[in-house]
């Protein structure tokens, strides 16, 4: 229970214990700190961990997605010779929104420059869309 203990006592406890375990006892530990397989989990603890860790990968595959589209659209508007101020690049590199990404990506292929893209306030996570316009009413008469 070093949990309790205060970081520096905690660390002291925690090289005093493995200080006296026996050698076999120290390499079992280390086999089972560095192969979490052959840690013992109940099914109900082991489905858990998968699902989590299923989570965390499709979340980290979504990040890198929207990451390498952002550096794309960077590619796209540097290889056009549109310069990009480190503002607008901080703009783009911080949406996390891929749909936005889609369509500046879009408007960068003829854009004449950046500030045509972006909006003033970046949007984060809500796309940029434009709103219809209200038809006038038909004249009856």
């Amino acid at each position: 229970m070093t949990e309790s203990l205060p970081k520096p006592l905690r660390m002291a406890q925690i090289r005093a214990i493995f200080g006296v375990l026996s050698s076999e006892l120290r390499t079992r530990l280390e086999k089972i700190m560095i192969n979490p397989d052959h840690i013992p989990e109940s099914p109900a603890h082991r489905r858990l961990r998968l699902l989590l860790e299923e989570a965390g990968e499709k979340r980290g595959r979504a990040e890198g997605e929207v990451k390498g589209r952002a550096e794309s659209l960077l590619v796209i508007l540097e290889a056009r010779g549109l310069p990009v101020s480190p503002k607008e690049r901080a703009s783009i590199l911080a949406c996390t929104d891929p749909e936005q990404l889609t369509v500046w990506t879009r408007q960068a292929l003829s854009a004449t420059s950046v500030s045509q893209l972006l909006p003033l306030e970046p949007s984060r996570s809500a796309p940029r869309t434009s709103r219809p316009r209200r038809r006038a009413p038909a004249n009856s008469g």
